[in-house]
């Protein structure tokens, strides 16, 4: 038994309380007789509401007159999560809910309001009573049949199709609404779906397949017309309303999904789960996936040391002093406002942290993004060029001379050896502001080393001279923390809440400031958007303001994949998902 219904009834004059119990999964609610809660006013529709427990637990109240005139404690709710406690108003009827078991039936205590009473000719029109002479129900029934029939053939002759249309089509097909032939084929039934490839005419494959991120969720996948609704009255068919993501993902089925799925979502303000990241590992075939409030499992892959609290420190030191950062100074806005453009070390490190490794050589640093055995060899030549320069006799001396085995070290060799290792040992200690400072360090194996001093002293002093025993490990920052939705920075910084900031970052991203360890995610959980994306009255909460159901090219979404997501690149392409 998933609902009671308790209601007081006039029987023979007195008053009693009637109890239905619906064994059903759901409760429908109307005029119509067929209902289990038949509320009689006529201002009630035939079938007005539906509240469905589903398999969560959860029992979700639904407006059938799609009109607004269903109310959850006072608030119009075309769909909505009921609690106990809740006040469901249908017109001059209350529906009060409490489940006094956790476990038990969902019960609704229903109340009729006093109101006012309406004159019958007034409550519905009354019934229209035709004489049985002339003009009797069967031939008035046939004259407007014929008057209808030759209205028809008449536009049909004068070539004005559109007035049978059941509404105004869309603005950027406004140009050809006239002519119906462009997407419905002549002598079919119109209220046919039109096909797909009647849209693919004008829409190439610039529009991917509607299947979400390439992955083929649906099988086979939903038609274009089966959501882009023609004929509504809506000027623009990419705007769909939450009801059609609804309707397949308040119960969607999945089979061997790329990415892990939620099955059962409603709306943002009501059971959307909460934020999470792919966390990607080489042995797995998908992903993890690790929401934010997960805090245990939750943790930055990137590979890349950066203490945000000390670069955020309002008594930062730079090359000129006390030069305090924000947010803005290393992450930066792409040109549109989008998104942030990739870190790259030239552009926001290089002014705090070179890789210049000589006092003599001011000016010169090695490249960065290079494997120890490609730096050595770049310091090798660094230092023999200098040593040629700086002894032109030992140019001349040495020019086309071979050095055979057995013999010692040309003082060329020895001067270029003493260098190098004192360069190095100048760009890899952790505790200075070169290589090991931000990055890992990895020995052949694979085996990263800690930050204490001790370990990767031993293995500067003991591998150093071998440059293949050790590397630094790759750098797997993301470009997009959140690959299958979108988000505007720009139009954010715009609130006068946000801008009244002086680093405007840290209003989202509040634990910034205070983070210490590189494995933070500092990322803005659900709650923080929710309180502004709310419905109705807040900021847009519906599922295109964030989703984007056809991705817009490969490329972009390729670029996403970078980072954590990476490792499993071979088994997204073998999906189909990315061409190259």
């Amino acid at each position: 038994m998933a609902f009671q219904i308790i209601r007081q009834v006039t029987h023979r004059g007195e008053i009693r309380q009637k109890t239905i119990d619906v064994p059903d999964d759901s409760l429908h609610i109307g005029r119509g007789t067929s209902n289990h809660l038949h509320l009689e006013n006529l201002a009630v529709s035939l079938n007005h509401a539906v509240i469905e427990h589903t398999t969560q637990g959860q029992y979700i109240l639904k407006d059938l007159t799609k009109t607004g005139a269903t109310y959850v404690n006072g608030v119009p709710a075309m769909e909505s999560v009921l609690q106990p406690g809740d006040r469901v108003g249908i017109h001059y009827y209350l529906l009060t809910v409490s489940q006094p078991e956790p476990a038990g039936p969902l019960i609704l205590i229903v109340e009729e309001q006093p109101h006012e009473k309406e004159e019958p000719s007034l409550g519905l029109m009354p019934k229209l009573q035709i004489a049985q002479g002339r003009w009797s129900r069967k031939r008035l029934s046939l004259v407007l049949s014929f008057v209808v029939m030759a209205f028809c053939l008449g536009a049909l002759g004068l070539g004005r199709e559109g007035l049978f249309m059941p509404g105004g089509v869309s603005l950027k097909h406004g140009k050809f609404a006239e002519e119906c032939q462009k997407c419905h084929t002549s002598w079919k039934a119109v209220w046919k779906l039109v096909p797909d490839a009647t849209c693919q005419a004008c829409h190439p494959k610039t529009i991917l397949e509607p299947n979400h991120f390439g992955d083929r969720s649906a099988d086979p996948a939903p038609a274009c017309a089966s959501c882009h609704l023609e004929h509504k009255g809506q000027m623009i068919l990419a705007a769909v309303p939450d009801s059609h993501c609804v309707q397949c993902h308040e119960n969607l089925h999945v089979k061997d999904p790329l990415i892990p799925v939620t099955t059962v979502i409603h709306s943002f303000t009501s059971d959307h789960p909460e934020f999470a990241i792919s966390q990607f590992t080489p042995e797995k075939k998908t992903p993890d996936r690790v929401r934010f409030n997960q805090e245990s499992l939750l943790r930055d892959q990137g590979q890349l040391k950066l203490n945000h609290q000390v670069h955020l420190a309002p008594d930062l030191k730079g090359p000129k002093g006390v030069e305090p950062l924000q947010c803005i100074d290393c992450h930066r806005v792409e040109g549109d406002g989008r998104y942030l453009q990739p870190i790259k070390y030239e552009r926001d490190c290089m002014r705090c942290h070179d890789l210049t490794f000589d006092t003599e050589l001011p000016e010169k640093g090695v490249t960065h993004g290079r494997q120890p055995k490609a730096v050595r060899q770049e310091l090798n030549e660094i230092y023999a060029d200098l040593y040629l320069r700086t002894l032109p006799k030992e140019q001349r001396r040495f020019a086309g001379v071979r050095r055979l085995p057995g013999q010692p070290p040309t003082p060329q060799e020895l001067f270029v050896d003493d260098r190098v290792e004192r360069a190095e040992g100048v760009l890899y200690p952790p505790k200075g502001k070169k290589c090991a400072k931000c990055h890992v360090v990895e020995n052949i194996n694979g085996k990263s080393f800690g930050p204490s001093a001790s370990t990767i002293d031993m293995l500067l002093t003991e591998t150093l001279r071998s440059s293949e025993n050790f590397s630094v490990a790759e750098v797997r920052v993301p470009q997009r923390w959140l690959p299958f939705s979108r988000f505007d920075h720009a139009a954010h910084f715009g609130i006068p809440e946000i801008r009244a900031k002086g680093n405007v970052c840290v209003f989202c991203h509040k634990n910034a400031e205070q983070s210490k360890k590189t494995e933070d995610v500092l990322l803005p959980g659900i709650a923080l958007c929710r309180s502004c994306h709310v419905d109705p009255g807040g900021a847009q909460a519906e599922c295109k303001t964030c989703h984007v159901f056809h991705p817009k090219t490969i490329s972009k979404l390729s670029d996403s994949l970078e980072g954590p997501m990476k490792a499993s690149q071979s088994a997204i392409e073998q999906k189909g998902v990315l061409e190259k």
